[in-house]
């Protein structure tokens, strides 16, 4: 099963999402990571230029769109971050083959190293398989909950 790694959200720290992407760029020269996609806004691309250097930097694909804001439609009352982030989580899902299992991140969460290899090697045995017929036949894995 190949592994898409989308990065969702704001990058606020330069040195936090090239750490990331050094790990899954050896992670990927390992074979466990298939693919990394960074989702992010258009106005991001525009006023921080080390995104795209960034992706072409560790081959990653970029996807953009203009940034929804909180208000999402006339007459909405979301003021959350929320809608946003799943905008940019669905833009990153649309990018990744439809039988990929997905590790989604943030581009500020540096994860550690050994324990993202062990997932992922984990992933690749049959216990980590969802049974026929089991709601969880799609995986999405995020540092803080595994469904």
């Amino acid at each position: 099963m190949s592994v898409s790694c989308i990065i969702v959200g704001l990058i606020r720290s330069d040195a936090l999402i090239e750490q990331s992407l050094r790990t899954l760029n050896r992670l990927r020269a390992e074979g466990l990571v298939s693919r990394i996609v960074i989702s992010t806004w258009n106005e991001e691309l525009r006023d921080n230029p080390s995104v795209s250097l960034f992706a072409n930097k560790y081959n990653c694909d970029l996807v953009s769109r203009p940034d929804p804001g909180t208000g999402h439609g006339p007459g909405s009352e979301l003021t959350s971050s929320m809608a946003p982030q799943t905008l940019g989580l669905r833009q990153a899902l649309m990018a990744v083959d439809d039988d990929d299992m997905v590790l989604k991140m943030r581009p500020d969460v540096v994860l550690n190293e050994a324990f993202l290899r062990n997932l992922l090697i984990s992933s690749q045995t049959a216990s980590f398989n969802a049974a026929p017929g089991g709601p969880f036949k799609k995986k999405i894995w995020v540092p803080w909950a595994d469904l």
